[in-house]
């Protein structure tokens, strides 16, 4: 009888990459090998998602907490905010993810299905791709 020793696999992911359930299904589909891209899951819960985009010197940069602030004076409503700062980018952009549902997530994360995507500034649509983040429209994605 031989024992097999386990494999062990070293997953390497950059300080940007942010860990979403499409990201761990997308990182699961390379693990196992499977070939093409890992098939798009649909949204985990019925939510209003948006992403705003903006400068950190912006006179509109705390648009997306007092939006949520508003959101979440209605009792039926659990909203989710989250800013990511990148320094190097435009010298300072902040992201802004909000999520606006009738469940709480007990383990919220970053929004890459949105409804709404607003940007600021238009130079930052010069080197960030803000619509990779917009939901495709399937019927039950991102709503």
């Amino acid at each position: 009888m031989s024992l097999l020793e386990p494999e062990v696999l070293d997953i390497k992911y950059t300080p940007a990459q942010t860990f979403t359930p499409q990201g761990l299904v997308n990182t699961l589909h390379k693990i196992f090998g499977n070939e093409g891209e890992a098939k798009k899951l649909p949204s985990l819960v019925q939510a209003q998602q948006f992403t705003f985009w903006d400068l950190d010197n912006s006179p509109a940069l705390n648009s997306p907490s007092v939006i949520g602030n508003i959101l979440s004076k209605q009792s039926a409503s659990n909203v989710y905010v989250n800013e990511i700062f990148d320094n190097l980018t435009q010298g300072g952009v902040i992201r802004s993810d909000l999520r606006s549902s009738k469940k709480a997530l007990e383990a919220p994360y970053d929004i890459d299905d949105a409804n709404t995507i607003v940007v600021g500034d238009e130079k930052i649509l010069q080197e960030i791709d803000v619509l990779k983040g917009l939901t495709d429209g399937t019927p039950g994605e991102g709503r």
